[in-house]
Order: structure tokens, then sequence, then C-alpha cells
């Protein structure tokens, strides 16, 4: 793309903690919220109208105020950047309902991930009209200690590592220790990394026994240091990597999720049988292929131009979807010139449930070395973005420049979940010759499209 590495040194910088994702399951009467750093939020219940206000101290949002309307019991939820050095989420409740403060449990997922569970909202006898008032905020309470928030004091006894299994019923990974346990977590291009700290293994641990049918393709386990133990997981195709919870102060356990939705080998013509869609959960999917007319993007290697090769793939993927009963809209479909802000609005418009932007990189004609994927979010596109580049790097022979966040237009005006995916360098020695063939772009548009599936099949 013309101008890149200009946009991400505009944007790279000015690293402040971030409110990276966020969601309300309307269902399950859940927030759940990840940042990029350690936090401890801070949560009250305040009335008239009633609302669950969590804090974020020291989280910068980094774009404007965020509504989203709920319906039913609750009114909507609103994210916005309260102060200088807070972020706020708050949670309102229709007309006439209240919450049990009591009931309101706050969890720590882990040292970045948090859920707020809400109890079942219950109307009052009669409504009172709403009144200002001066009445103090109920807190609710955290969790303590917090699981995985603190590393532990050098006066804990360090914990030994002595079995990490696949428990066969629930498929979780469960990780065993004879003291308590601190991690931290982290992805590192297609492995999910789990960091123990104060922790050692045990002279005869060696991990779970994979099998074909394992939800893992390989587990890895290594001593960094005397105190610090890393255990690599790489999921198999077609397995989305879930929470990972403390059960006890002892043992971990790692949700291994297994899509319902069967998927093809890789590089064939079809990402699989049809994906099952609900009445009530119709899925709209929004390719937006990158340039058009005037614009040819980034052109690379032999005249080999960007609009030409994510038109080609961006029509693969929207037909292999189409396949599997998704609705795709197409921000353009053939050789036309569409601004930016259009296609945020067309994916505004049709309510899409996911946008994905398929782009090709280049930097410069004398660095052919530079090749690979890569992949950008901004805000709640973070489980998409991972699920999509790691089902490419399994199924497409391509090199990992990894998954991170920009500021692109189309990622951060969209309010659904929003990925670009840079398919590989024109000016790259090794990706060039590949993106000028119709084969490669086919397994490309396979993988996007199988990812796809993966992350819709898996909420």
């Amino acid at each position: 793309m013309p101008g890149f590495m200009g946009t991400m040194l505009g944007v790279t910088p000015a690293m402040a903690a971030r409110l990276e994702s966020w969601r309300f399951d309307r269902n399950l009467n859940r927030l759940e919220f990840k940042t990029d750093v350690t936090i401890r939020p801070r949560a009250q219940l305040i009335q008239n109208p009633t609302r669950v206000v969590v804090d974020l101290p020291g989280i910068k949002l980094n774009k404007p105020l965020v509504n989203q309307p709920i319906g039913g019991a609750i009114k909507g939820m609103r994210v916005s950047q309260f102060d200088p050095q807070t972020t706020r989420i708050v949670i309102e409740m229709a007309l006439g309902y209240n919450l049990d403060p009591q009931l309101i449990q706050i969890r720590g997922v882990s040292n970045v991930q948090w859920s707020v569970q809400l109890p079942k909202p219950q109307l009052n006898p009669a409504t009172p009209p709403i009144i200002p008032t001066e009445k103090e905020p109920t807190p609710i309470s955290l969790p303590s200690p917090v699981p995985g928030i603190s590393k532990p004091s050098p006066a804990s006894p360090q914990s030994t590592i002595q079995s990490i299994e696949i428990e066969p019923n629930s498929g979780q990974l469960i990780i065993r220790g004879d003291q308590a346990l601190t991690y931290g977590t982290r992805w590192q291009g297609s492995e999910y990394h789990i960091i123990l700290n104060n922790a050692r293994l045990a002279d005869n641990v060696t991990g779970p026994q994979l099998t074909p049918s394992s939800p893992v393709t390989r587990l890895r386990l290594r001593q960094d240091d005397s105190q610090t133990v890393t255990i690599m997981v790489e999921p198999s195709s077609g397995t989305r990597i879930g929470d990972l919870i403390l059960i006890d102060a002892k043992t971990l356990a790692l949700s291994l999720r297994r899509s319902l939705v069967p998927i093809g080998q890789p590089g064939g013509s079809s990402p699989g049988i049809p994906i099952p869609v609900t009445p009530h959960a119709k899925f709209v999917v929004v390719i937006d292929a990158g340039h058009g007319g005037p614009d040819p993007g980034a052109i690379g290697i032999g005249g080999v131009r960007e609009k030409d090769v994510v038109l080609s793939i961006s029509q693969q993927v929207a037909a292999l979807l189409q396949q599997q009963g998704i609705e795709v809209v197409m921000t353009r479909n053939d050789d036309s010139d569409v601004d930016l802000e259009p296609r945020v609005q067309l994916a505004e418009q049709v309510n899409a449930t996911l946008f994905v932007s398929i782009h090709a990189n280049a930097f410069r004609m004398d660095r052919p070395d530079i090749n690979g994927l890569e992949t950008f979010y901004y805000s709640t596109g973070d489980g998409l973005a991972q699920m999509v580049h790691r089902t490419i790097l399994q199924n497409v022979k391509i090199g990992d420049r990894g998954v991170r966040t920009a500021r692109f237009y189309v990622l951060r005006e969209t309010s659904m979940p929003s990925i670009l995916i840079e398919t590989g360098y024109l000016t790259g020695q090794n990706d060039a010759p590949l993106l000028a063939t119709d084969n490669f772009r086919t397994q490309m548009a396979n993988a996007i499209a199988r990812g796809i599936v993966l992350y819709l099949g898996s909420g």
C-alpha cells in the first residue's frame, strides 16, 4: 500500500496503554474487555438511572465516545475517555429496571482480560420519575487476589510444573503446579505462549501425547531462566484458543474450542460444508478489495498491481463464503474507484457482522528481502485478526510478520470487528512471484475464507 511505512511510523511512537477490545454479550448478560497491560478496574453501581460504571485507570481509548444500543432490560453501553488517564465503560439499564449489586461478579480471566457478569435485571414495581440524586454509588468488589494480576513476591514459593495434559472430556489444556501460579499470555506467530512466573519444570514433565485428532498440533515446553517457564501451544486447524483461567491457585485451564464448521483440505476449492445459519444469527461479511480504478495501490516487481491482486483474492473469498450460506457484500466487485468513507458507510448500512479489507504490501524495490503476511486490527478485531492470520499461516507457505494494531481509516471508523490483511509484499523476492499467480491467490482466498468461517463458527 502506498504510504504504508509513513502511516505506521505515525502511530508507533506513542504506545499508551489501550483498551484493545470490548463486547457485551446480550445472551449471557456479560461484559468482556481486554487491555494491553495489566490493570485493576474500579466498578460501581449508580442509581437514577441504574447503571454499572467500570473505570479503567491508565487506559487510553484513542477514539470518540462509543454508544452501543442493546435493548430489552439493558438500554445500552457506552465507552468514553472519562478523563485523560481513565477510560470508562457504562452499562445502563432501561427505565424501571434495577440490579442487585451483590450479584454483580467481576472476574479477572487473565492479567489483561476481564469479564463483568450481570444478574438478571429486575423490574421495579413502580417507576419513580428520574430525579438527580446525590446518593453515594455502591462499590462493586473485585476478586482478591485477582487471577494473573500480580507477580509473586520474592518470598512466594516457586511453583514446580508437575503436569500438562489435555482433558479428554472438556478439551481443555490443564496445567498443574505444586504452588500458586501466576502467568501472562501472548501470541507469537501461530503459537499461543503461556508465560509462568516464579516457576520451574519438573524433571519428568513432558506434556500431553498428541494425536492427529488433538486440538493442538504442537506443544513445546521451555525453561527460559530459573524463574520463568513458557508453554508454546500451536492450535490445530479448526481450533480456537479461548480463555485461560485459574481453576484454583495451583491449576490453569486453557479453553481449546473446536469449530462447528468442517473445513476442507488446504489448497482445496472449497472451505467445507456450509455453515448452519440460525434464523436469529444471519451473518453479513463485508469484503473490501483495496484501491481500484485510477488508484492502482502498490506496484511491485514485474509491474504487478495491488488492485488487481486483491480484487482476484477478494472475489474468491466472497464466493467461498457465499457457498457457506454467509451473506457477502463487496465494497467493489470490479476495477472501480471507491473512497474510504463510502466503504465504511456501506458496512454500517448493511449492519455487517465483520469487515475484512484485503491488500498487498510494498516497501522499496531495493529491499526485496522484506516479505511476509501482516494482519492489522484497531479495536474489536483482535480475535478475528488472530484467527484469520493463524489460518493463513497454517495453509499458505508465506512468512509471518505478525498481527498488530493500526489506525487505518477502515479499521477505526467501523463499529464491527474489522481487520486489514496484507497478503504479502509485491516488492518481495519471495512474495511477488507468488502473488502474480492464480494458484497462490486461490490458496490465499481459501485460507482467508476458512479463517472467517472458523471465527464465525466459534463465537
